[in-house]
């Protein structure tokens, strides 16, 4: 440092911040999309996976695969969907967006308990019925927990994508290459 810096150790510290550029890749605004199909897709594989995974035993394998992958495309629908994160230093969020997101996280938990309990008793059927070991029954907890976790990443995103009303110019854009302009 030269002796003629008179700058405090924490200013020389955000000055270097300032070059490595980490606070501009923050700078920008995330385009929420309304991402109406992608959640049902990712539902039905997620679901593909669960129900093989619980009716055939022995293509465990498959069906975790699959799982996972409905599992993977979920964790992603948050970041691009209509629902805002709670604190976004970049996003204004109004009134109706608060709402929009209390009313999709409330039918998201609504369905993962209705997911929970239901699932819980075909567990308990499963076990009685097929005979399974108690590994099976912790591998087939262990899917449903996924399930579980799909289920939060993607029904607030569902919920909201449908609720969220299409904006006029997204209409002109797609009544425009429809018509193959």
């Amino acid at each position: 440092m030269r002796s003629g810096d008179n700058k405090s150790l924490l200013e020389r510290m955000d000055r270097l911040v300032l070059w490595s550029g980490i606070p501009q890749l923050n700078s920008y605004r995330v385009r929420r999309r309304r991402l109406r199909w992608t959640p049902i897709m990712t539902l039905a594989i997620a679901t593909v996976g669960l129900i093989i995974m619980l009716l055939r035993p022995s293509s465990h394998g498959i069906g975790y695969l699959i799982l996972m992958v409905g599992f993977a495309i979920g964790n992603f629908l948050p970041m691009f969907g209509p629902v805002k994160p709670p604190f976004h230093a970049n996003d204004e969020v109004d009134e109706g967006q608060r709402n929009l997101r209390c009313k999709a996280f409330l039918i998201g938990f609504g369905t993962i308990s209705a997911a929970a309990f239901l699932g819980l008793w075909v567990l308990i059927a499963l076990t009685e019925l097929q005979n399974w070991s108690q590994h099976m029954l912790l591998r087939a907890m262990m899917a449903l927990t996924f399930y579980f976790l799909v289920l939060f990443s993607t029904v607030p995103t569902l919920y909201a994508s449908w609720a969220t009303p299409v904006p006029v110019a997204d209409e002109e854009r797609d009544a425009g290459r429809a018509l193959g302009h």
